[in-house]
Parts: structure tokens; sequence; C-alpha cells
């Protein structure tokens, strides 16, 4: 599975599950980048978490 469809796999699964609570966006963008890394062991994904945490910089 590539990365970019790893980081909306476990982006999908972090928004949708109830019993995960994130305070605000980066605490969310942080858990999905911690289990992507889990999964793969490798920073390919690194530029789309880079992506996600810049948006929430904007806003």
């Amino acid at each position: 599975m590539s990365s970019l469809a790893l980081v909306v796999k476990y982006m999908y699964k972090e928004v949708t599950n109830p019993t995960l609570h994130h305070s605000n966006f980066t605490e969310l963008v942080e858990d999905v980048d911690h289990d992507v890394f889990k999964c793969t062991f490798s920073h390919e994904h690194d530029k789309y978490i880079e992506f996600l945490k810049s948006l929430d910089k904007q806003y």
C-alpha cells in the first residue's frame, strides 16, 4: 500500500472512531504519523504529514 493511502486510511480511522479523542488537529496528525510509522517503519509518508501540519498553521 502506498504511503498516501496509509495516511488516508489512518486519518479516516482516527476521525471516525469515537473512542479516540483529540484536543486539536495537530494531535490528530501526530497520531496518524505514529500509526503509519508503526505500520511501515519508514519515513516515506513524512511529506504528507508535513502538508497536513502546514494546513493547521495556515488557519
